[in-house]
């Protein structure tokens, strides 16, 4: 299994999914049907804005996985879609990570601005600059 670990962050509306070994297209969307749960209890603690850092520093694509991945990702969305708004974060530091954050802010694949960090905790802090700027925004 690809996604060993997804744990939200106590009290906020973070997600952190942490991925070990082959990461395709089907592991993705396991993990993101696995995650219904926390999301539910994000939505029931009044939250419309989800914050998933993807933690790939431990887990391997190939390029025809990445393509396959950014081809079809439209569709795996379709389950957390019950949310307004969606940011994601990746960690990682390979070369498919940096491929796959290059090629999905072209406009054909979406334009989706994800931060790279190397470090999950530099990931959370940027995440929580993220709530914290949308609370600010919403009042």
């Amino acid at each position: 299994m690809a996604c060993t670990k997804i744990e939200r962050v106590a009290h906020e509306p973070i997600l952190i999914f942490t991925y070990d070994g082959r990461i395709d297209f089907d592991a993705l969307a396991q993990s993101f049907d696995a995650a219904q749960p926390q999301v539910e209890a994000i939505l029931a603690d009044g939250y419309d804005t989800l914050y998933s850092i993807l933690d790939v520093r431990h887990g391997s694509s190939t390029f025809l996985d990445v393509i396959d991945i950014l081809k079809r990702d439209d569709d795996t969305q379709i389950e957390l879609n019950v949310l307004r708004e969606m940011q994601w974060v990746m960690v990682g530091t390979d070369a498919m990570s940096k491929l796959y954050i290059d090629i999905a802010r072209q406009e054909q694949y979406g334009g989706w601005q994800i931060p790279l960090f190397a470090h999950v905790d530099d990931a959370l802090a940027a995440v929580r600059q993220m709530v914290v700027s949308q609370v600010k925004a919403t009042r």
